[in-house]
C-alpha cells in the first residue's frame, strides 16, 4: 500500500485517511457543542481510541491528547518537560506535545498529566469538554479535572465517536483483509510446528515469531493448551501455564487474535485433535457450527445485535450445552474488541462496511467443548466471508 510517510514505516494510514475521520469526528462534535475530547491509552491492545486519531501504537508508556475541534491536537505523555511526548516524525495533526515523567506505579505523578491538561482547557476557555472510554480515563486524570474545573460540563462522548469508527472506510477495509489474511497463513503453518513432544509455549513463540515476519504488531494475544480431552479451562490458558509436553491424542485449542499489519486487530480460534476425535468432540463442535452457520446467514444491515445474542443461546441450550454469558462476537480494528459487539446491551444496529468476528463456543461439563470463529465484512446486501481457514474440528 503507498502511503505518505518515510520509508522507515511499513505500513501506516495515509494522511488522507486521517483526515478523513478528524472531520467526520469534528462535523459530530459541533453537533454536540464539545470543545474538545479527551483520549487515553495504555496498551497495543485495547490502545485503538487514540491511534483511530494519530495512527501511533501505544507499546509502553501511556499516551493522552485533547483532540481540538477547531485546533490540530495535544499530545501528552512520559518525557522530560524540555522536550516532547511525541517525536515530530510521528506527529501529523498534532500542535503542540508537552511531557513530564509521570509513571503509573510512582503515585507522587499522578498530578502531571491532568495539570496539564486542565492548563490547556483553562487556557483555551473551553466550556464543554468529552471524555471518550470512561473506562480507559485514570481515576486520577478525572477526579482532578472535576475538581480544577467546576465550570466545564464534562460529558461522555464514547458512542459519538464509536459511531465513526464502526464504518470502515475502503482503507481500513484492505488493512482489515491483510489481517485476516495473515490470520490465515499462521493456520496454515500450524499442522507443520503441533506435533508431540514439543511444549506449548514452543508453539507459541513460533506463532509469534511467524506473525512478526508476516507484519504483526500487537502479538500478545495468543492462547493455547493441549490436553487428553478438550476442557473449558483451555480457552483461558496464558503464556505462564504453558508448560505441558504434547502428546499424542491431545487435543489443542489455540486462539490467535493479533494485530496485522497496519495494526488491525483480527482472530481465528480453532480446536484441533492429535488423533481421532471422541464423539463427544465432534458433537460439540458440530454444535458451534451450526450456531456459526445460522447466525452469519443473518448478518446483514438492519440486524440487531442482541437478537443474535439470543439466537446463539437458544441454538447451544437446545443441544445441552451452556448459555453464553459473555460475548461471541464482536467488532474490530485498532481494537482487539470494539462495538457493536454481539451482547444484549448493543444499541448499534449492523451497518454495510462493520466488520464483525463471530465467535461461538459450545461448552459443556459431560459434553465436551467446541468453537468455531469467522471474520465477516457486512455488505450491502449482507456479508463477505473474510476468514479462509477450516472451520470447527481440525484433526491432524
Amino acid at each position: 500500500m503507498a502511503h505518505d510517510l518515510p520509508e522507515r514505516f511499513r505500513y501506516h494510514v495515509s494522511t488522507a485517511e486521517l483526515e478523513r475521520r478528524w472531520s467526520r469526528v469534528r462535523e459530530k462534535m459541533g453537533q454536540e457543542e464539545l470543545d474538545c475530547l479527551i483520549l487515553n491509552a495504555h496498551d497495543g491492545m485495547l490502545g485503538g481510541y487514540l491511534r483511530y486519531f494519530s495512527d501511533i501504537f501505544v507499546h509502553d508508556y501511556p499516551l493522552s491528547a485533547l483532540f481540538h475541534r477547531e485546533d490540530q491536537m495535544t499530545f501528552l505523555g512520559h518525557g522530560g518537560p524540555s522536550g516532547r511526548s511525541i517525536s515530530p516524525m510521528f506527529a501529523r495533526g498534532i500542535g503542540s506535545a508537552p511531557a513530564m515523567p509521570m509513571l503509573s506505579t510512582m503515585y507522587y505523578t499522578d498530578r502531571y498529566i491532568p495539570d496539564l491538561m486542565i492548563r490547556e482547557i483553562r487556557r483555551r476557555g473551553y466550556k464543554r469538554v468529552g471524555y471518550v472510554a470512561l473506562a480507559l480515563m485514570p481515576a486520577t486524570q478525572y477526579r482532578y479535572i472535576r475538581e480544577a474545573l467546576p465550570g466545564v460540563e464534562l460529558v461522555d462522548a464514547t458512542d459519538l465517536v464509536d459511531r465513526i469508527r464502526a464504518i470502515k472506510s475502503p482503507e481500513e477495509i484492505e488493512a482489515l483483509r491483510r489481517s485476516c489474511k495473515m490470520h490465515d497463513q499462521i493456520h496454515a503453518a500450524m499442522p507443520a510446528i503441533v506435533r508431540p513432544g514439543r511444549y506449548e509455549y514452543e508453539l507459541t513463540a513460533d506463532i509469534r515469531a511467524l506473525a512478526g515476519e508476516l507484519g504483526a504488531e500487537c502479538t500478545v494475544n495468543i492462547s493455547l493448551g493441549t490436553d487428553p480431552e478438550m476442557k473449558q479451562e483451555l480457552f483461558r490458558t496464558t503464556v505462564n501455564c504453558e508448560y505441558k509436553r504434547i502428546a499424542e491424542g491431545d487435543k489443542l485449542f489455540t486462539l490467535i487474535e493479533l494485530s496485522g499489519p497496519g495494526g488491525n486487530f483480527s482472530e481465528l480460534l480453532r480446536v484441533w485433535s492429535l488423533g481421532e476425535p471422541t464423539p463427544e468432540l465432534v458433537q460439540a463442535s458440530d454444535a458451534a457450527l451450526e450456531s456459526q452457520a445460522k447466525v452469519s446467514a443473518l448478518l446483514r444491515p438492519g440486524a440487531k445485535c442482541p437478537d443474535l445474542y439470543r439466537l446463539n443461546n437458544e441454538i447451544l441450550t437446545s443441544k445441552g450445552y451452556l448459555p453464553e454469558e459473555r460475548l461471541f462476537g464482536h467488532a474490530q480494528g485498532y481494537d482487539m474488541v470494539e462495538r457493536p459487539a454481539l451482547v444484549p446491551e448493543e444499541t448499534m444496529e449492523l451497518t454495510e462496511n462493520m466488520f464483525i468476528t463471530v465467535h461461538p463456543f459450545a461448552v459443556s461439563s459431560d459434553k465436551g467443548c467446541g468453537a468455531s470463529c469467522m471474520s465477516y465484512l457486512i455488505t450491502s446486501s449482507g456479508h463477505e466471508l473474510l476468514s479462509k481457514t477450516q472451520d470447527g474440528l481440525i484433526v491432524l
